[in-house]
């Protein structure tokens, strides 16, 4: 990466393929916990067909598969309690005294305020229309900084602004033709909004403003700073709405973690009490069928859990990349 590049993208940032990008953060949670689920299904069912030790013969000998599901019945109702602490997380953001509501009105209609004064209109309500109308703000000052360097006698400058303007600006396309039509709920707003990488970008310009301070206009400072202003706006309001999308996303996952839970839970029990070595006999493509039906009880137990694995997995990638709103890059 050149002195000056910003077009930084997440998953150039996370250092990883495609399959893997997709498993962390772009992929349906379902579809990856479904996933996960049939391996561990596939390797269950492989290891109960071990010739040392059948599980059948296991069962006759002592009460291994009893007391394992019966485990798992214990986990699956703490798992409940997980479902209150996530919400009590949410709602703990959502509740407050009347002046706390009001103060929080009072900020957010002050920074609206604020965008329709930065934008020139009034602030779209569409989380991805308004990081767009953000963008587009930066494009305008990046070329308005541009046509004021244009006349400037150090060729050098000349030179790393368009640069810098060139990348933005191709940085600044890609982000607003992926989020054109995306709704919020969905990864298709917060992913292309962190491709843009504000951060970097503000770097940049406040390394201009120092080191060719001797040769900078007043008009060409005065570009620099509109344009640090609308990078500054971008970047508040992208954090707020990543915010945002972490809680929708927190809700989202307990409702996720109740719906399996319950099957989990009833499978368990019945396993727990009504299965033993004589129930189901007979064999399935040449394997025992007490196999299938242990592996598979067990598959719908860890469900939970599966799915739970496969959110941590998405919030935890998405706070890494944006713990910090101030220009630090901290990948």
């Amino acid at each position: 990466m050149s002195e000056i590049e910003t077009d930084d993208t997440l998953r150039g940032r996370l250092g990883v393929n495609r399959v893997a990008f997709w498993v962390l953060l772009t992929g349906s949670r379902w579809v990856i916990a479904g996933g996960f689920a049939l391996v561990v299904f596939a390797l269950f069912v492989a290891g109960g067909t071990v010739k040392q030790a059948p599980l059948r013969p296991l069962m006759q000998s002592s009460n291994m598969v009893t007391m394992t599901f019966s485990g798992l019945v214990g986990a699956i109702i703490t798992s409940a309690t997980l479902v209150v602490s996530i919400n009590q997380l949410v709602l703990s953001q959502e509740i407050g005294s009347l002046a706390t509501i009001r103060n929080r009105m009072d900020v957010g209609t002050d920074f609206r305020q604020y965008t329709d004064e930065l934008l020139g209109e009034t602030t779209p309500t569409d989380p991805a229309t308004y990081l767009d109308r953000l963008i587009e703000t930066t494009e305008h000052r990046a070329r308005a900084l541009r046509d004021a360097v244009a006349g400037s006698n150090d060729p050098e400058l000349r030179e790393k602004i368009d640069t810098y303007v060139d990348d933005l600006l191709g940085n600044a396309s890609k982000t607003r033709e992926d989020l054109s039509g995306s709704e919020f709920g969905s990864l298709e707003v917060v992913a292309p909004a962190i491709d843009y990488d504000y951060n970097r970008k503000m770097h940049d310009v406040r390394r201009f403003k120092h080191q060719y301070r001797e040769s900078l206009t007043p008009e060409q400072i005065e570009r620099l700073d509109a344009l640090l202003t609308a990078l500054a706006m971008y970047g508040t309001a992208r954090a707020y709405l990543n915010g945002l999308y972490i809680q929708w996303s927190l809700i989202k996952l307990s409702r996720a973690i109740i719906y399996t839970a319950v099957a989990a839970l009833l499978v368990s029990a019945a396993v727990a009490l009504f299965v033993d070595a004589n129930t189901l006999t007979g064999s399935l493509f040449g394997i025992d069928t007490m196999v299938w039906l242990v592996s598979g009880a067990f598959t719908v137990a860890i469900l939970p859990f599966l799915i739970f694995a496969t959110y941590i997995l998405r919030l935890g990638t998405l706070t890494k990349q944006t713990l910090t709103v101030e220009p630090l890059l901290l990948h």
